[in-house]
């Protein structure tokens, strides 16, 4: 299915348009899906922000973040030193260090 518009635009703008190559079909029709694109992901976010507003409760500081943050780095570190009990760190696989370490690969000791 196709679409006719006509779009009232200014003679500058069109001549612009037109050398930049903005008013093909294919090119407008590229412009139009990233516009819908991002209003959809525009919407998305906006019900994700309202469900996270609506949660009972208050919102956390950037301490009590920070706290969790920390506590979930020792839980992963006492993992991984249950895991690698004598043996060597890699020994366990990349992904899984990965996974433990966010990345941040530890001392070899």
């Amino acid at each position: 299915m196709s679409v006719t518009i006509q779009v009232d635009l200014p003679e500058e703008i069109i001549r612009e348009a037109r050398q930049l190559g903005l008013l093909e079909s294919k090119r407008m029709t590229a412009m139009l899906e990233e516009e819908v694109r991002r209003r959809r992901a525009g919407q998305e976010l906006k019900r994700a922000l309202d469900q996270v507003r609506s949660a009972p409760g208050d919102a956390m500081t950037m301490d009590e973040i920070n706290a969790e943050i920390e506590s979930e780095r020792k839980e992963r570190s006492s993992l991984l030193a249950a895991l690698d009990k004598g043996r060597n760190v890699h020994s366990i696989g990349p992904l899984l260090r990965d996974v433990l370490y966010d990345g941040n690969q530890p001392e070899n000791n």
